[in-house]
């Protein structure tokens, strides 16, 4: 009797199940596993592209987006956010108002903001 193995999408809904794997399993699943992200990251990619597209169409200026916000290029990001613009492309991952149009970094204004807020905020709580 041959036990039947778990899919992708057993083991993404159940993690545990990775250790009842057969070794010689592995790689064929590792395999696939790293197709699908290469797929999703192309979907992800292309979502993103068309928000953007949809986003500056709908705007009145071609970098404006919902809600009179407005994208930075890294130069302005840098000086609202009193950072150096080579620490801001090194680490611009990290920001969530950061979004890339073509090659480019963009920035939300409104995004720069909230989180200059929350830090002077954060500051004058103490923390």
């Amino acid at each position: 009797m041959s036990k039947e193995l778990a899919t992708i999408e057993q083991l993404a809904a159940d993690p545990t199940l990775a250790a009842h794997l057969p070794d010689e399993a592995i790689p064929a699943l590792m395999g696939e596993l790293a197709a699908r992200q290469a797929a999703l990251s192309a979907v992800s990619s292309a979502l993103a592209a068309r928000w953007m597209q949809a986003a500056r169409s709908q705007a009145p200026h071609g970098n404006a987006v919902d809600g009179g916000d407005s994208l930075l290029n890294v130069r302005q990001a840098a000086a609202k956010l009193n950072m150096s613009e080579s620490w801001l492309y090194q680490n611009a991952w990290r920001f969530p108002f950061m979004v890339r149009q073509g090659g480019a970094l963009r920035f939300s204004r409104q995004g720069i903001e909230r989180y200059l807020q929350a830090r002077q905020a954060e500051r004058a709580a103490g923390k």
